[in-house]
C-alpha cells in the first residue's frame, strides 16, 4: 500500500525539485595553485560572484582573506580599487570593481608578487550581498595555495630553479632602483622649489590703522609655494627651516606714531617705532628665524597714536620672506 502523502507535502517536494537555488555563490580561483619560492614571480587570486545577477540585488562587500584572518584586501560598493602599480614590485597588488548595473561583472583580484613560504595557506573569497528577499547574505569559497617541495629535485632542476630565482631577484632590484631614482628626482624637485621660495607683498592702498590691527598686504607680487595669504597677511611656514623676513613700512598723517611688531605665533621676532613729523616716517626691520611647519608670521600694530594714523600704499610698505635653508 502506498504511503499517504498530503497535497502540501507533495507541492513542497515538487518546488524543491523544480525551482533553482535562488542564492548567489562566491568563487575563488588561484593561478597557479602551487608555487616555488624564489622562482614563481606571481600568484593571482580572483574573487567573483558565481551566479546570475538576478539572484542578487546588490553586492555590498567583496574581500579576500588568508587563514581566516583580517582581509588582505576588500572593496565596497560602489567603488573601484587599484593599488600597487608594480614599479617597486610590491608584495601585494589589488584591483577590482563592484558593478551595480551588471553584478556578474564584479570582481576582486589580488596578485602576490614573488610569493614566499608565509604566503602558502588557505584563501577565502567572501561576498556580502542583498538577495532577492531583501536580506543581507554572505557567501564564501575557499582554496589552498600550496608551495612546492624542492627537497627531492635533481641537480639539473635545482640549477634551473636557482637561475629563475636569480632572474627574479635581478628584476626586483631593477624595479626598486627605478622607483628610488623616481623618488630622488621628486625630492630634488621639491627641494628646488622650496629653495627658491620667495614671498613678497605690499600694502595695496592707504588705510587707517589702530592699536591691535594686523596689517594685510593684499597686493601680492610673488607667492611661490603659496605660503603667504593675501587676505589675512599671514605667512605660514610650509616646512621646517631657517627663514628670512624683511618689513618696510611708512606711517603718517597728523603727527601719527606707531610701534610695529613682527611675530611668529604671537612671539615677537622684531619691532620698530615710527613717528610722522612732516609728511611721513619710514622704517624697516629684518628677522632670521627657524620655524616649524605651520608656524605663522605676521605684522601687528602694537601701538598707534596721533590723528588718524595710517600706513601708505603704492608699495611704500612691503613685507617679504623666504626660506634660506632647511
Amino acid at each position: 500500500m502506498a504511503p499517504c502523502v498530503s497535497d502540501a507535502v507533495l507541492m513542497a517536494l515538487l518546488c524543491a525539485i523544480l525551482l533553482p537555488d535562488a542564492s548567489m555563490s562566491a568563487r575563488i580561483e588561484l593561478q597557479p595553485p602551487t608555487f616555488t619560492e624564489a622562482v614563481t614571480s606571481a600568484v593571482s587570486i580572483s574573487c567573483c560572484p558565481d551566479g546570475t545577477s538576478a539572484r542578487a540585488k546588490k553586492i555590498l562587500v567583496m574581500e579576500i582573506a588568508k587563514d581566516g584572518n583580517t582581509p588582505i584586501t576588500n572593496i565596497q560598493t560602489p567603488d573601484t580599487i587599484s593599488y600597487g602599480d608594480g614599479t617597486a614590485a610590491p608584495h601585494f597588488e589589488a584591483y577590482g570593481v563592484i558593478s551595480d548595473s551588471n553584478i556578474s561583472q564584479s570582481y576582486l583580484n589580488l596578485t602576490i608578487h614573488y610569493p614566499g613560504a608565509s604566503d602558502a595557506g588557505e584563501y577565502t573569497c567572501v561576498i556580502s550581498y542583498i538577495g532577492e528577499n531583501g536580506l543581507v547574505t554572505q557567501e564564501r569559497d575557499k582554496a589552498q595555495l600550496l608551495i612546492n617541495d624542492t627537497t627531492n629535485l635533481s641537480n639539473g632542476q635545482r640549477l634551473t630553479s636557482l637561475e629563475s630565482a636569480l632572474d627574479n631577484l635581478l628584476a626586483r632590484v631593477k624595479a626598486v632602483e627605478k622607483t628610488n631614482q623616481k623618488l630622488l628626482d621628486q625630492s630634488a624637485d621639491q627641494a628646488s622649489k622650496l629653495d627658491v621660495l620667495r614671498e613678497k607683498a605690499a600694502v595695496e592702498s592707504e588705510y587707517i590703522i589702530a592699536t591691535g590691527d594686523q596689517l594685510v598686504f593684499s597686493d601680492v607680487l610673488t607667492n611661490e609655494g603659496n605660503a603667504f595669504n593675501g587676505t589675512s597677511g599671514e605667512f605660514t611656514a610650509p616646512r621646517e627651516g631657517l627663514y628670512v623676513f624683511h618689513l618696510v613700512l611708512e606711517i603718517g598723517r597728523g603727527g601719527a606714531v606707531g610701534e610695529i611688531t613682527m611675530t611668529a605665533d604671537g612671539q615677537v621676532l622684531a619691532k620698530m617705532y615710527t613717528q610722522d613729523k612732516d609728511f611721513g616716517d619710514q622704517g624697516s626691520i629684518s628677522s632670521v628665524q627657524r620655524l616649524r611647519p605651520g608656524q605663522v608670521v605676521s605684522v601687528q600694530v602694537f601701538l598707534a597714536g596721533g590723528s588718524s594714523p595710517m600706513v601708505f600704499g603704492e608699495r611704500l610698505c612691503v613685507f617679504s620672506g623666504f626660506l634660506a635653508r632647511t
